[in-house]
């Protein structure tokens, strides 16, 4: 049996500690992985020990999928960062639906999965 590993959502602590406090106490603890980091410190995760287990997929959180005005955008930013992630060995992307912004959940699961088609 082996053990499980463990990321760090990079985002979740960005804001209270410096990247590279961050890194230090993630390999101190022993996380596998870090994810959704700036590329910036791809290396810097590396040379800690770790992995990156996550690439973001497109630049915003909050306007994504559900919003059928971003499909061309998205579908262009997950391109490009599918293709960095193959080059730099990260098995994962993520992609966001976004904020409701009043639409139904039914209109927003549709559009997402409009978006990924």
């Amino acid at each position: 049996m082996t053990a499980i590993r463990q990321s760090l959502c990079f985002g979740a602590f960005a804001r209270s500690k410096s990247t590279e406090e961050i890194i230090a106490a993630a390999a101190e603890i022993g996380y596998a992985s870090i994810e959704m980091l700036p590329q910036e410190h791809w290396q810097a995760v590396r040379d800690a020990g770790m992995d990156i287990a996550i690439v973001v997929g497109h630049a915003s959180l909050p306007d994504g999928l559900n919003n059928r005005k971003n499909h061309d955008r998205i579908e262009a930013e997950l391109r490009q960062n599918i293709d960095l992630a193959v080059d730099h060995g990260i098995p994962s992307l993520i992609t966001f639906s976004g904020n409701r912004e009043g639409r139904s959940e039914e209109e927003g699961l549709d559009n997402c999965v409009e978006g990924l088609l």
